[in-house]
């Protein structure tokens, strides 16, 4: 009996070492795997990335981190947090991050908290590890309810039982235009200890397979969702303070305002996209977010803030940018010399020499009586005398025949009237100092390679060169900060307008950072006499960011990202912006820019147990004529 007892015991006790060492085996190959995957998409390019454990972690994924950390020990610093509070975590996150998974219910928890939708709209980078599910896909179902804007379009590396795959989410595949398909980058064969096919960076989004886009052109002066998923309209009829309310405002027509339409044209040759327009019949009418996941891109000042089932397609963000255009640079005295005639001319008059040489030539060529025809007897140098009559030198021998002199006096016409008109242009284009006309357009920034940059120091509109009064510096400091609630600011805000846009009509200002929702926008060269240009800017988490990496490869400036984190996002501030009025240059149809806002401003404030949701103000802007 003891002799069977000690071979159970030797028996166990050989299935635990080996089961050990097949654990240790397993977890060595895990830890490897993920680590050639952050040298390759974090450690060559210098990417600063955190280790973030997220829920209850597993002895497992512990040996696992504890691996990891000694393979790449002394080729990063890593910051290692162990997560439970989502709430307070997501504001503390600075890099991009390898997040560890331990049971199949957190990586729920963590999608389904859309306050992490901000952290995935900052250009991080997430590799995501799954260790063990039950469900191989503990992402994505064929429930477009559980297709979130937090999980798409990010890295995950999840543990099979045979393999280790690393693959992401796409939209817009040919035969899935509107739903994630995944797409499977690389497997580690455990067998083997080797990735099948080299690691490499994932090629950018590139191509949309024709794949339609829903738009939406929106301008209404501002909106703002429900959080807890109440009755809207109740909501705002009560005044409560938990609820945020959604104004909207569409446009009647079918027409894109301002040059956004350019931008779509430009990013739908390139990413291979079309384009559906919807546009509501109904003005200022209180909608439900579920009116609204059907469209992709919104154009126009709309600002989605905060919603729980909103996919990644349709979490957008966009406002008027305006740009500050230097004026056209000096014209050269070599540029003067062309000016008096635009190109068109120039060639005709070219091929009008290269005609007249070319029948001199062939006629040099004929009979004797055909010369004497059309050049006269006493015509020696026909050649000579086109280019003597031209520039206004006497003939002094004159063909008798009828043809020949009728055929002279046309051309000395013609030079007499061209030279006089060129003459007069050139004394009065020497005598004066002469710009280069400004852009009017976006395609007129691109034709002429404008260098913009983005600044996020400082939100303030700086006005040097105006002399303001007291009472009028009051004005310009509540329409430039904002500080007073929205019932208060809808007081000042017409007189603010009309004096302000007194001062800007006529006046010239050397300094100017336009009020971008958080954001400046600078030239790079700034000048005087400045001509302003009012841009509309679509944003969207994702969509955005691909049709700007596109466009950067066409537009010299591409379309610079403003960013915002979840702090700003929550505030409400519009700012009234002031063009310069300069005629024959900008229209309201090329600026798209303006709003028909109501008078009354609608304000709302979260409970203070959670003061992120304080909304200090909602400034409604105006429509301004040029």
């Amino acid at each position: 009996m003891s002799l069977i007892k000690i071979i159970i015991f030797i028996s166990c006790a050989a299935l635990s070492v080996c089961s050990s060492s097949d654990i240790y085996l397993e977890i060595n190959l895990i830890s490897s795997a993920i680590t050639e995957i952050c040298e390759e998409y974090f450690m060559k390019k210098s990417i600063n990335f955190d280790i973030i454990v997220f829920g209850n972690s597993t002895a497992r994924v512990s040996k696992i981190i504890d691996q990891f950390l000694g393979q790449i020990e002394g080729k990063a610093l890593l910051n290692i947090e162990y997560v439970q509070n989502l709430d307070t975590w997501h504001y503390r996150l600075k890099n991009s991050a390898l997040i560890f998974f331990s049971q199949s219910n957190d990586i729920w928890m963590f999608s389904r908290n859309s306050r992490m939708s901000n952290l995935f709209r900052k250009r991080f980078k997430f590799l995501m590890y799954f260790d063990k599910f039950h469900r191989f896909d503990p992402i994505m179902t064929k429930n477009q309810d559980d297709v979130t804007n937090v999980l798409s379009h990010q890295y995950y590396i999840v543990n099979n039982n045979e393999v280790i795959q690393f693959y992401t989410f796409e939209y817009f595949e040919v035969d899935a235009c509107n739903m994630p398909t995944k797409v499977i980058l690389n497997v580690y064969d455990k067998i083997t200890q080797n990735w099948n096919q080299k690691l490499e960076n994932h090629k950018k989004f590139t191509n949309f397979n024709k794949c339609p886009l829903i738009v939406a052109e929106n301008y209404g002066p501002f909106l703002y969702f429900n959080k807890n998923n109440e009755d809207l309209l109740n909501c705002i009829r009560r005044r409560t303070r938990n609820c945020f309310a959604l104004l909207t405002h569409f446009t009647r027509t079918r027409k894109v305002q301002g040059f956004t339409y350019d931008i779509f044209e430009i990013a739908q040759k390139i990413a291979n996209f079309s384009t559906i327009f919807r546009f509501e019949s109904e003005k200022h009418r209180i909608q439900q977010v579920d009116d609204f996941p059907v469209v992709k891109i919104f154009m126009g000042s709309v600002i989605k803030m905060y919603n729980y089932e909103v996919s990644p397609t349709v979490y957008s963000l966009s406002g008027y940018f305006v740009f500050a255009v230097t004026p056209g640079e000096f014209y050269t005295n070599y540029e003067k010399l062309l000016l008096p005639f635009d190109d068109v001319t120039w060639i005709l008059l070219l091929l009008t020499f290269v005609l007249a040489f070319s029948v001199i030539f062939v006629v040099k060529l004929m009979p004797k009586v055909v010369k004497t025809l059309l050049f006269g007897h006493q015509a020696l140098h026909p050649a000579l005398n086109i280019l003597q009559i031209f520039f206004g030198v006497a003939q002094f021998r004159l063909p008798k025949d009828s043809v020949p002199r009728f055929i002279l006096m046309l051309f000395i016409g013609f030079c007499l009237i061209f030279r006089t008109c060129y003459q007069s242009k050139i004394f009065e284009f020497m005598t004066s100092d002469m710009r280069k006309p400004p852009p009017k357009d976006v395609k007129d920034l691109i034709k002429n390679n404008f260098t913009i940059k983005s600044c996020n120091e400082g939100h303030e509109m700086v006005l040097n060169d105006i002399l303001l009064t007291s009472d009028e510096r009051k004005f310009i400091k509540i329409f430039d900060n904002c500080q007073d609630y929205a019932h208060t600011y809808c007081n000042y805000l017409d007189k603010v307008r009309a004096k302000f846009a007194f001062f800007m009509e006529d006046t010239q200002f050397s300094t100017f950072n336009a009020l971008c929702h958080g954001s400046a926008v600078k030239l790079k060269h700034f000048k005087k006499d400045t001509t302003l240009i009012a841009l509309l800017m679509l944003r969207n988490s994702f969509l955005t960011e691909i049709i700007n990496d596109i466009l950067e490869k066409t537009i010299p400036f591409g379309i610079p990202q403003y960013l915002m984190d979840f702090h700003h996002l929550m505030l409400f501030k519009h700012y009234e912006k002031v063009i310069v009025k300069v005629p024959k240059v900008l229209k309201v149809d090329d600026l798209g820019f303006g709003f028909e806002a109501d008078k009354n401003c609608y304000w709302s404030m979260d409970g203070a147990e959670d003061p992120i949701y304080e909304i200090e103000n909602c400034c409604v802007m105006k429509k301004l004529t040029i």
